[in-house]
């Protein structure tokens, strides 16, 4: 996954009005275990053939050298180059206010993508920009995944 073609990609699908970021899911909450992540932004990706997501992928983290807030608006930044990923259907940004951690739910078309997206250059981003042994990825079949966000 290149980064200059997935900001390519984000920038077409976003004049096409085919990345849209729904207010509507903001505040819905996703649990994990005995954790609640609450929801702060989420993103949906319009294609051609959306088919049925085949894989969710859940990023876990905590930023290093910042707070949550200032990391909400830092989530920001990387959404150019991250957004255009291929296969990439959904993503809510969690956060978790009582410890400040923060997770990622993706629905993505296919394994493969998910894979080739969590190997990638925002793999490697997510991990240098977290604290040490913070970062946890994990992947499931479309009938496994928890349910998103609600």
């Amino acid at each position: 996954m290149c980064p200059l073609w997935t900001f390519l990609r984000f920038h077409g699908l976003l004049l096409t009005g085919r990345i849209r970021f729904p207010r509507r899911d903001h505040a819905k909450v996703f649990r994990d275990g005995a954790e609640a992540f609450r929801v702060f932004r989420m993103m949906r990706v319009s294609v051609a053939d959306p088919g049925r997501h085949a894989c969710v992928f859940l990023a876990r983290f905590r930023p290093r050298g910042m707070s949550p807030a200032l990391n909400r608006w830092f989530s920001l930044l990387p959404i150019p180059v991250f957004g255009g990923a291929p296969g990439l259907l959904q993503k809510w940004w969690l956060v978790n206010d009582a410890d400040g951690s923060f997770l990622g739910y993706y629905r993505w078309k296919d394994r493969a993508s998910a894979e080739g997206y969590r190997d990638s250059f925002a793999g490697a981003f997510m991990r240098r920009r977290s604290r040490g042994g913070s970062v946890s990825f994990r992947l499931y079949g479309a009938d496994e995944a928890p349910a998103p966000p609600a």
